[in-house]
């Protein structure tokens, strides 16, 4: 799988002092999170992401996982975790790509000016933009809880008493 730069519509990244090498284990409770939630047409799976075929045959990769709604074809949130130092590096990331299928459902829009036709993205409908909104809310917070998990923060000190 490829990454460039013109493919990120939004990005977030953490640093987690002190957390060398529990890079799996917060992957593996994005995937908890993700199960128990059952959210309709949610699959992920982990691949290898480059930032080019030339980069790629030089070793420039990383792992990924990558989550993907079946409505959403053209988007996808991509999540890495890495060891830099003594620290974990988290990056999360919101792609969008044309798919040749949706380029011909937005050549056909007649409420799309020729600037923005092709954009991706212009072809969604309101309730489009709710499962794209509801995909995000959902991975960022399968982050926040993996990384609460990781770090041992206890939910109910964010609760005031009551």
């Amino acid at each position: 799988m490829k990454l460039q730069e013109f493919m990120i519509v939004d990005r977030h990244y953490l640093l987690l002092d002190g957390l060398q090498g529990e890079g799996p284990g917060v992957i593996g409770a994005i995937e908890n999170y993700l199960a128990a939630t059952t959210a309709p047409g949610v699959t992920w799976f982990e691949t290898t992401v480059s930032p080019g075929v030339m980069k790629e045959l030089l070793g420039k990769r990383r792992d990924f996982l990558v989550i993907e709604s079946k409505n959403l074809t053209e988007y996808r949130v991509l999540i890495t975790v890495r060891d830099y130092g003594t620290a974990l590096d988290v990056a999360w990331f919101l792609t969008g790509t044309a798919r040749l299928s949706k380029d011909f459902r937005r050549a056909f829009r007649f409420d799309a000016g020729d600037g923005d036709r092709f954009d991706v993205g212009t072809e969604l409908d309101v309730f489009d933009w709710m499962d794209l909104a509801s995909l995000v809310s959902l991975t960022r917070n399968a982050l926040k809880q993996a990384v609460d998990e990781i770090t041992g923060k206890d939910e109910s000190a964010d609760k005031e008493p009551e």
